[in-house]
């Protein structure tokens, strides 16, 4: 019924001109950062405040990429002590088009939101789907410091921050980190495959720091993993970049060189988990060919193959 009004009420805006409309709603997770919500998700942010949502608590409960992002932040209901901060969002219907399409595996719930500054709010929040199996995990190192970079940005309250700090994050298993040595191990396949051959079967196989995998159905996750060196793409996942507005070459020159990602063993160990996800179902078949070559060190100038430098904003 919520959702049903929401809607109805979306109609009334875009037929009053959607321009001079506005809509609140309240980020908890990692929409709690307007830089992530304007440079990837294509939010316009009109203005923002923190606020407290009462009667809800937030859990990492809503289950996504087992051995990659193993659990994000979910709204639910709880009793009347229960509260979450965040921050509350004005934007337009263009930009909630937006959000409803990243922000699939949710439902929304209208809530009245309490600014710090004392305003009462009305606007939504997006909720737990009520027919998703429900377990609570930790989420990744990676999608916590997106939610604790926005709580301090939007200046939380303080013990709130200092919650979100003591969480615990996700850690590969002893038997996933076996599995991994054990597939880049010397004994493992160590033909090569050019970028040519990887991209003519898009169905199977995905390279993760020049391991190729044939991952089977693994690789349906997403459409942008198919085919290609994923290295690159999730460094700039990690350092919470955009994705699909930037281009991504496969030849030696543009592939990442792992000798200047030895200042960030955090981000490398963020990719990694991204070939524990994709060798899960599948096996290490051969080496990119252009990813090794992006290793070398010209002999006349004793400088890497690769032009690629560490991605900044």
């Amino acid at each position: 019924q919520e959702q049903y009004f929401y809607h109805l009420t979306l109609k009334c805006l875009n037929m009053s001109g959607a321009n001079k409309s506005t809509i609140w709603f309240f980020g908890y997770g990692s929409n709690m950062d307007s830089e992530n919500l304007s440079k990837k998700k294509g939010v316009e942010v009109l203005q923002s405040t923190p606020a407290v949502l009462r009667g809800y608590k937030m859990a990492f409960s809503l289950a996504a990429i087992p051995l990659a992002e193993p659990f994000f932040a979910n709204c639910e209901k709880g009793s009347e002590s229960d509260n979450i901060h965040g921050v509350a969002f004005e934007t337009d219907a263009d930009s909630i088009a937006k959000m409803d399409k990243v922000e699939m595996g949710y439902d929304k719930a209208s809530v009245i939101l309490e600014a710090y500054d004392g305003r009462k709010l009305d606007g939504y929040v997006y909720v737990n789907k009520p027919q998703r199996e429900v377990r609570v995990g930790n989420p990744s190192g990676r999608y916590l410091r997106l939610l604790i970079n926005g709580a301090k940005a939007a200046g939380l309250n303080k013990d709130y921050i200092a919650r979100l700090e003591a969480t615990p994050v996700y850690k590969p298993s002893a038997e996933t980190l076996a599995k991994r040595a054990a597939l880049t191990s010397a004994t493992y396949p160590t033909k090569e495959m050019t970028q040519e051959a990887l991209g003519k079967d898009l169905s199977h196989f995905v390279s993760v720091f020049g391991y190729i995998i044939d991952a089977g159905p693994s690789t349906g996750f997403f459409s942008s993993h198919r085919g290609k060196d994923i290295t690159n793409r999730m460094l700039r996942h990690y350092l919470n970049l955009p994705l699909d507005s930037v281009e991504d070459p496969q030849d030696a020159e543009h592939l990442p060189n792992l000798k200047l990602l030895e200042s960030r063993p955090d981000a490398v160990d963020f990719v990694w988990t991204w070939f524990d996800q994709h060798a899960s179902s599948g096996t290490v078949v051969a080496r990119h060919a252009a990813f090794l070559a992006a290793q070398e060190v010209d002999s006349s100038t004793g400088k890497p193959r690769s032009q690629w430098t560490i991605p900044t904003a």
